[in-house]
């Protein structure tokens, strides 16, 4: 009888707690640099600034390792991921929709625009360390649905650089 009226207790707690959670807005919260693909300290890649167009992609000790992608969306073409280059035919940005969400094993951002809305994750499946058949995987999802309710022509272009196999740009 103890337990159960201590177990009741607890839902009683728990059903409170929720409840005022419900009327508190939580602000988002800006970490220093946003995980993209997390492996291990020799394999990482993160993003140091608020927008993947802001800057290129980076190692956690700040060395550049670019990932690149591009949406064309009936016709027109955007950056998702990449610093601006340095040229009149530089391309616009795809609007970014607030910060990413950060969880242990993903990263989802957020874009609309275009008649779309585009949510990208990167995820990093930890399902064990069994070295015997473990292989560092990080997945790139491209999740689009129309804003408008018309059809779109999408397409993804997704590249990353040598920067990511070498330790020093002037290896072969």
């Amino acid at each position: 009888a103890a337990i159960a009226r201590s177990f009741l207790v607890f839902l009683a707690f728990v059903a409170l707690v929720s409840q005022a959670q419900d009327n508190i807005e939580i602000p988002a919260i800006r970490v220093p640099s946003v995980p993209l693909i997390v492996h291990n300290p020799y394999f990482s890649i993160w993003s140091p600034s608020d927008n993947l167009t802001s800057t290129w992609t980076s190692h956690w000790t700040g060395k550049e390792q670019a990932i690149f992608s591009l949406i064309r969306v009936d016709g027109t073409t955007y950056r998702l991921i990449g610093a601006p280059c340095v040229t009149e035919s530089d391309l616009d940005a795809f609007t970014q929709v607030g910060y990413p969400q950060v969880y242990p094993l993903r990263t989802i951002y957020t874009y609309e625009g275009a008649g779309i809305r585009l949510r990208l994750t990167f995820n990093t499946p930890k399902v064990g360390y069994d070295f015997e058949w473990y292989r560092p995987t990080t997945f790139v999802e491209y999740n689009m649905w129309s804003t408008d309710n018309r059809n779109h022509t999408v397409r993804i272009y997704f590249d990353v650089t040598g920067q990511l196999a070498v330790d020093s740009d002037n290896e072969p």
